[in-house]
C-alpha cells in the first residue's frame, strides 16, 4: 500500500510540474508577452529595404525611428537609446534607400527624388502597422529623417499617437547658408585659398549638385576627413527652390 502511495505522490508531483511550466510558457504568450525581434528585408518601392524591431512585448507600442542624413542609418548608434526605449516600445528601424543594408543588398539605379522617400516612408509604416497589428505608432524623425517625419504626420495623422522630431530640418536652405558662411570664416583663420576659392565663387543657393558637393567637400575637409565625388551626381536630388539640395 505504502509503495502504491508513493508512485501516486510522484505521479500526482510530475503532473503538477507539467502545469506548471505549461503555465508559465503559454501565459505571456497568451497576455501578449512574447519577445519582438525583426531583421528582415522587405519590398518597399519595387526593391528589397531592411527593416528591423525589437521589443519585449508584442503587446507594447509600436514606435519607429527615421534616421538622418540622408544616407546615415541609425543601427551604428541606436543601442544607446534602443536599450532604454524596449522596456516600453517595439522598436522599428529601418535603412533607407542607399543607406546601410539596404544600399549593400543592391545599389538604386535610378534618381532619387524626395517624393520618393515620402512614398517609402508611407509603405514602411504601412507594414508596421500591419505586421504588429496596430492601429497607430509613435514616430521619432531625427535630422533628415523629420522631414519625412512631418509630411507623413501632416498627411497621416490618424495612423500616429504623437510626432517627436529631433534636430529636425526645418529650412534647410537658411542651414546651408549658415554653413558655408561658417566654413568660409573657418578657412580664412587657416588661410586655405583653396577652399576660401571653391566656397565664395559657388553660387548661392545651389544650382546644382556640383555645388552642395563643394560645400560637404570642405566641411568634411576642414572639420573631418575627405570625401568623395564618385557618387555625387546620382545621389543627389533636388528638394526645389525652397529647401535646395541634398546628397548621400
Amino acid at each position: 500500500m505504502k509503495v502504491f502511495l508513493d508512485k501516486l505522490f510522484l505521479a500526482a508531483q510530475y503532473t503538477c510540474l507539467v502545469f506548471l511550466l505549461c503555465f508559465i510558457w503559454v501565459l505571456p504568450k497568451a497576455m501578449g508577452q512574447s519577445k519582438v525581434t525583426l531583421h528582415t528585408a522587405v519590398e518597399i518601392g519595387g526593391i528589397q529595404q531592411w527593416v528591423g524591431a525589437v521589443g519585449k512585448d508584442q503587446g507594447w507600442p509600436l514606435l519607429l525611428f527615421l534616421h538622418g542624413g540622408p544616407g546615415f542609418s541609425s543601427r551604428n548608434y541606436s543601442k544607446k537609446f534602443i536599450k532604454y526605449l524596449q522596456d516600453d516600445f517595439i522598436v522599428a528601424q529601418w535603412d533607407q534607400r542607399e543607406t546601410g543594408i539596404t544600399a549593400h543588398w543592391g545599389p538604386y539605379q535610378d534618381s532619387l527624388t524626395l517624393d520618393l522617400f515620402y512614398q517609402d516612408t508611407e509603405e514602411v509604416i504601412a507594414y508596421l502597422l500591419n505586421k504588429y497589428s496596430k492601429n497607430k505608432l509613435y514616430l521619432v524623425g531625427f535630422s533628415w529623417g523629420g522631414l519625412l517625419g512631418f509630411n507623413y504626420a501632416q498627411k497621416h495623422p490618424e495612423n500616429i499617437h504623437a510626432y517627436v522630431a529631433v534636430s529636425s530640418m526645418v529650412h534647410n536652405k537658411a542651414s546651408e547658408l549658415l554653413t558655408r558662411d561658417w566654413l568660409i570664416e573657418r578657412a580664412q583663420s587657416e588661410n586655405n585659398r583653396e577652399a576660401l576659392e571653391a566656397l565664395e565663387t559657388t553660387i548661392f543657393p545651389y544650382q546644382s549638385w556640383e555645388g552642395l558637393y563643394q560645400q560637404r567637400k570642405w566641411m568634411h575637409q576642414l572639420l573631418l576627413q575627405g570625401t568623395s565625388k564618385k557618387e555625387y551626381p546620382k545621389n543627389c536630388f533636388n528638394l526645389g527652390q525652397k529647401n535646395g539640395w541634398l546628397c548621400i
